[in-house]
């Protein structure tokens, strides 16, 4: 309630006042915003809706970098009926990082989930998402011996690392670092 009314009182502050006399970058402030009401509606156990009001229709997701899905609508579906198995989800979401700059976070995800038959189930995963326009376009999760291998690497401080990664491999696939 209180994430609510922080968000409401600076729209309030911005709308009378205006940006510029603040000092806010427009950009900066509402992609934080939007990172910080995602992670709150995750640590609520409010997956689907984290995701339904955050992921960009274009949206594409991995698992450990390989293609899970194409788009929001086939990342909802695959994703309904793992949550639809939670009678109670403890949603657990730690080392949150937020690059501003880059509309860049990475998140561990620790949260508990029980089915309905009563067995209890814990993730133990790391999330790094591309944003724009206040919408996740690219979602990256690891767990397993790829994330430990991320953590190991800096990822939970550093998560622009993923950036320059990704933009190397481009290259090399391109053949461009070769003249380089």
């Amino acid at each position: 309630m209180l994430d609510v009314l922080f968000m409401f009182s600076r729209w309030a502050l911005w709308s009378i006042c205006g940006l510029e006399e603040l000092g806010i970058d427009m950009e900066k402030s509402v992609f934080a915003d939007c990172v910080n009401t995602q992670v709150a509606l995750l640590r609520a156990g409010k997956p689907l809706e984290a995701f339904d009001q955050f992921f960009a229709g274009d949206g594409l997701m991995f698992a450990n970098d390989v293609l899970f899905a194409t788009g929001a609508a086939e990342g909802r579906r695959k994703q309904v009926p793992f949550i639809a198995s939670a009678a109670s989800i403890d949603g657990a979401i730690t080392d949150v990082k937020i690059i501003d700059d880059l509309q860049v976070c990475v998140f561990r995800n620790k949260t508990s989930f029980c089915t309905a038959e009563g067995v209890p189930h814990r993730i133990d995963g790391m999330c790094w998402q591309q944003w724009s326009d206040g919408k996740i376009v690219e979602e990256r999760y690891y767990d397993g011996n790829r994330m430990r291998l991320l953590i190991t690497q800096g990822i939970l401080g550093n998560p622009d690392m993923m950036i320059k990664d990704y933009k190397r491999d481009e290259l090399d696939e391109q053949g461009a670092l070769a003249h380089a």
